[in-house]
């Protein structure tokens, strides 16, 4: 292989990597194959809010996972809420299974989003203790430093740096192939 082909090859595999980096670091993440799921201390330090409940209402997926839909509320840290908390959150900790009745942690408004959703819930019992679940309003940022609901500042996401060397790289293998093929036409 010519000099200008092995440049050629290595170019193509630098972009596709990256646009296969890019793929895979912005697609949703897949739940069924999940085996563990988030600390929730660490989980609770980044909420906005807190709910402590029942489970009145579930929604479940083909993939087996359920949401918690409602939650009667027995306390509620950080938020204004009626007698029924309704909102959509799904499992912290992937084995946890809720059913109705089940006590919940929701914790609301969380840092980093979990499958698209803000907020997320741990099963009394099963993801956190009892002394967990009554502790949560203490795990809560101090809510004079919080920032206000929606104004988080999230990591950036894991595959930009490979998109962002594999476009640098292409842009420079590109003007290369340019200023090489100009100069000849030159001579």
């Amino acid at each position: 292989m010519t000099t200008r082909s092995w440049r050629a090859a290595l170019g193509a595999l630098v972009v596709v990597g990256s646009l296969l980096g890019a793929a895979h670091g912005t697609a949703p993440v897949a739940r069924a194959e999940c085996d563990g799921g988030i600390d929730f201390a660490a989980t609770a330090a980044t909420a906005n809010a807190a709910v402590v409940g029942r489970v009145v209402s579930l929604s479940r997926h083909a993939n087996g996972f359920t949401d918690v839909t409602a939650v009667r509320v027995e306390h509620a840290f950080g938020i204004a809420t009626g007698p029924v908390f309704y909102g959509r959150a799904v499992a912290g900790w992937c084995p946890d299974a809720p059913r109705a009745g089940s006590l919940v942690v929701i914790l609301v408004d969380i840092a980093r989003p979990v499958s698209g959703s803000r907020q997320v819930y741990f099963v009394v019992t099963q993801s956190i203790t009892l002394a967990q679940a009554a502790a949560v309003g203490k795990e809560l940022p101090d809510t004079s430093t919080a920032a206000p609901a929606g104004q988080h500042v999230l990591a950036p996401n894991e595959a930009s740096l490979p998109v962002i060397a594999g476009g640098i790289a292409f842009l420079l293998a590109l003007r290369r192939r340019r200023s090489g093929g100009s100069a000849r036409a030159r001579a």
